[in-house]
């Protein structure tokens, strides 16, 4: 059996690997961290015995039993990272039951599995129905996997008018991914008249949350002076950022800068 002192610190030590993904409004996400810092998979002092809780923040009460569904897929989602086979085995199958009682947290990461084919082989219809489930929950991050489905023509038929609808679902729920998404949109006329400034808005706002893609784009807006005017130190700033959690074009972007001397002393060792 795994000790509670275990549970506590691979909740704890997901849950901190999950704050950028977890909505600010997801209330289920806020009471699972509560949760973890208090309890591990226990409930605190002040949740109520009749099954419900009202949250200070919103003042909307959330069914106790899908939190405790929630810290469970987050437990599940730490043992699937661990190097024990078995420890990491248990976590799937945590995951898995989590998702068949309809968690939107855990039918998203259990589509992206299957999707991506880590831990599970590779299954894309799968993906696709999962995601369906998800987005019809309070997860909004589903909607921009399932986004991406539709205007791939993955499993179902090309729809670029769904792809965006759905993207555009997630933004104006506060996903980070979702807003640069359709800052894309904008950017090359995709279900949106071409506006580059909108563009470099909605990838500056993405970036400021720390999305890693969207750090490059506006670091791209400020080299080629797209919806904004060309500034090769904020490039390099924000080029420097993105590399700094190691986003592909941001890391060779930022080498051919440090190699031509463009907005930095020239660096062949850098670079």
């Amino acid at each position: 059996a795994l000790s509670l002192c275990y549970q506590r610190d691979a909740l704890g030590r997901l849950i901190r690997l999950l704050e950028f993904h977890v909505n600010v409004q997801d209330q289920e996400g806020k009471l699972a961290k509560a949760i973890a810092k208090q309890s591990g998979l226990g409930f605190s002092t002040s949740l109520k015995d009749e099954g419900f809780l009202e949250l200070k923040e919103t003042g909307k009460s959330v069914d106790v039993k899908e939190v405790k569904v929630r810290a469970q897929t987050c437990l599940g989602l730490a043992f699937v990272q661990s190097e024990n086979h078995d420890l990491c085995k248990e976590g799937l199958r945590i995951v898995c039951d989590c998702a068949k009682q309809g968690d939107g947290f855990a039918l998203w990461k259990l589509g992206l599995m299957y999707d991506k084919g880590v831990f599970v082989e590779t299954n894309k219809t799968t993906a696709l129905k999962l995601w369906e489930q998800a987005s019809d929950s309070r997860i909004t991050y589903a909607k921009c996997e399932l986004g991406s489905y539709y205007y791939a023509g993955i499993g179902v038929a090309k729809d670029t008018n769904k792809a965006v609808q759905l993207w555009s679902q997630a933004a104006e729920c506060g996903d980070v991914k979702g807003i640069h998404q359709v800052a894309v949109c904008y950017h090359d006329g995709i279900g949106r008249p071409k506006d580059q400034k909108r563009a470099f808005e909605l990838w500056k706002l993405a970036a400021d949350y720390g999305f890693a893609r969207a750090i490059h784009c506006v670091g791209v807006c400020y080299f080629k002076g797209e919806g904004v005017q060309k500034d090769m130190k904020q490039t390099v700033k924000y080029w420097s950022e993105a590399s700094d959690l190691e986003q592909e074009d941001a890391l060779y972007c930022l080498g051919q800068c440090y190699e031509m001397g463009q907005g930095v002393e020239q660096s062949f060792e850098k670079a």
